[in-house]
C-alpha cells in the first residue's frame, strides 16, 4: 500500500507503531486512495453502460 509515496520499510514501521505519518504524507495517501476509487467507479460505470446499451 506504500504506492510509491513512502518506502515499504517506512510503511511497515508505521503499521507497527514505530513511526508516525506526517499530515503531508497522509494527504498523499488519501489522494492516492481517492484516485483509485475514481478509477474503479469509472470502470464500473463504463461496464454498466456497455451492458445496458449492448444487451
Amino acid at each position: 500500500m506504500a504506492a510509491g509515496i513512502v518506502s515499504e520499510s517506512f510503511y511497515s514501521k508505521v503499521e507497527r507503531g514505530v513511526h508516525a505519518i506526517d499530515a503531508e504524507t497522509l494527504i498523499e495517501f488519501c489522494r492516492f486512495i481517492i484516485l483509485m476509487l475514481l478509477a474503479f467507479l469509472h470502470k464500473l460505470i463504463i461496464s454498466h453502460l456497455l451492458d445496458h446499451f449492448l444487451s
